[in-house]
């Protein structure tokens, strides 16, 4: 039972110290991953600037950009489209995606037109410049999925399809840690499987 509470403090330190390093590590194309083993559990967590996601870091302005953050947040809900455990008989039981601009989504329908008045009166009054540069200040999204497993000691290793389906991340550091110890990976694009022990 010591050995359990002992794990999970790590797990949680690790997990909190993976926030805090992407915090302080805004690189677009560059996204921080982190996998945490315990019992029957796997916890994966990915932190990626918004440009990576959706191609832009300021609240959407238009009808496209907001079908494009809502699509990529419908792609986030499933941990298939960013990563598959291979091995441990893995099922998604939780999934919790922080995007900085989800109110955005559905906020009070405009018209096009409407949207490129309201930007042409800020360019004119000198507002738009400043907002926007303020708007444009590092914006991540955070997700996380919980995976309850059959036997997590199996979990061999993970395919990560986030390249495929968001091609703006090129890079990614992937971190674990369990039962059978921690390690750390690059991955890309061209390699796209993380060995998990």
């Amino acid at each position: 039972m010591k050995t359990q509470a002992t794990l999970s403090l790590l797990l949680v330190s690790a997990l909190s110290s993976l926030s805090s390093v992407a915090a302080d590590k805004h690189v677009h194309g560059e996204a921080e991953f982190f996998i945490a083993i315990e019992s029957n559990k796997i916890l994966i967590e990915m932190e990626s600037p918004a440009a990576n996601i959706i191609g832009f870091e300021h609240a959407p302005r238009t009808s496209q950009q907001k079908a494009i953050l809502k699509s990529s947040i419908e792609t986030l809900q499933d941990h298939k489209n960013i990563a598959e455990v291979v091995g441990g008989d893995c099922k998604q039981t939780d999934v919790f995606v922080k995007s900085p601009f989800a109110e955005n989504i559905t906020s009070p329908s405009k018209n096009d037109h409407d949207e490129h008045k309201h930007e042409h009166h800020e360019a004119k009054s000198g507002k738009h410049d400043h907002e926007e540069a303020k708007e444009e200040t590092h914006s991540e999204f955070h997700v996380t999925y919980t995976l309850e497993c059959k036997n997590s000691s199996d979990a061999k290793a993970l395919t990560l399809n986030v390249f495929k389906n968001f091609p703006k991340i090129m890079d990614m550091q992937v971190n674990w840690a369990g039962t059978k110890g921690q390690g750390s990976q690059k991955a890309s694009a061209k390699k796209i499987t993380v060995k998990l022990n």
